[in-house]
């Protein structure tokens, strides 16, 4: 069946699974749950769900992305929170919800999706076996490291929403990508307007000298761990015509912001459709975090195979 819209018991089916995890994994708590689903577009028939006893023993979700791929435009489904209950771990469950997660995608008109795996995890190996017996190839098109870096303390100060200029500015910076790499998302102001100021945990800063702009997006989360860490993830990275001094202090800038905002550490994933010289010399460090990308596209966009940048958020 569909998602039914208890997001505090999702939450706690992903937090017990993803505890096992070798790696730390993001607290996708039930108010974080519940601005995801606020996303323009957003169904939750697109967000098979396993019930057992009136409670989700299994889940994944997708959420509709744009994406310019070769001079073609893409319908996408970034599927995202692929788990199992783990007394139900190693029966299949995994396997059967992600088969009918396709299924959905491909009966609502959708061109393909795509699927980030922790590397090492069983995921890896369910997105591509289930592919296969549906007939749809799945590649691995990229994978993603991270830099990282210890925030210093800062004064808590309440973060301060994006404006108007803001998602302008956004806008006009986000179609960038789509000029010089593969495989790289479009926005709506919807869209936008979501991603920089609606969320939960967002976190916009912009920096303009003379006729000089750049922009930086980002979301306030919780890393599990004992103790759990407030985090800050680094998203849309958009330079534009800043100086390389610049950057340095919109870098800056954004930390300080973060900061005070409780966050004591940030992750950057490197994509490859930005520059990354500036977060390295604010201290930023390569991290062990590395996500696999997959793509399943069924509708004649031809074959992907190893991509050399993407620029796509990273659930």
């Amino acid at each position: 069946m569909s998602f039914q819209g208890d997001y505090a018991a999702v939450a706690d089916l992903l937090r017990r699974s993803w505890s096992e995890n070798p790696e730390p994994s993001i607290n996708y708590t039930e108010e974080y749950l519940h601005s995801s689903f606020a996303y323009p577009g957003t169904s939750p028939e697109l967000a098979p769900t396993v019930y057992e006893g009136g409670q989700p023993v299994a889940f994944v979700a997708g959420f509709p992305r744009t994406a310019q791929c070769g001079g073609q435009n893409l319908r996408l489904l970034v599927n995202t929170f692929l788990t199992a209950d783990p007394k139900h771990k190693g029966k299949a469950f995994g396997a059967g919800i992600w088969t009918e997660f396709l299924k959905r995608a491909k009966a609502a008109g959708y061109d393909g999706t795509i699927n980030f795996c922790v590397d090492g995890g069983q995921t890896n190996g369910i997105v591509v076996e289930c592919g296969r017996r549906l007939n749809l190839q799945t590649e691995k098109i990229f994978s993603i490291p991270y830099l990282a870096r210890l925030l210093r303390p800062a004064q808590r100060t309440e973060p301060i929403p994006a404006t108007a200029h803001d998602i302008e500015l956004f806008l006009e910076l986000a179609t960038e990508p789509a000029s010089t790499v593969p495989l790289a998302r479009t926005w709506s102001r919807p869209e936008a307007e979501w991603q920089c100021r609606q969320r939960t945990g967002a976190l916009t800063v912009s920096l303009r000298r003379e006729s000089r702009a750049g922009i930086l997006t980002g979301t306030l989360v919780e890393v599990l761990g004992e103790p759990i860490v407030p985090s800050l993830l680094v998203e849309d990275v958009f330079w534009g015509s800043l100086l390389p001094e610049e950057r340095l202090e919109l870098v800056s800038e954004f930390c300080i912001r973060g900061s005070g905002a409780g966050a004591q550490m940030i992750s950057l994933p490197l994509m490859g459709y930005a520059d990354m010289a500036p977060f390295q010399k604010s201290g930023f460090r390569k991290s062990r975090r590395l996500i696999h990308v997959y793509m399943t596209c069924w509708t004649g966009a031809g074959q992907f195979g190893e991509l050399p940048a993407i620029y796509m958020d990273v659930f």
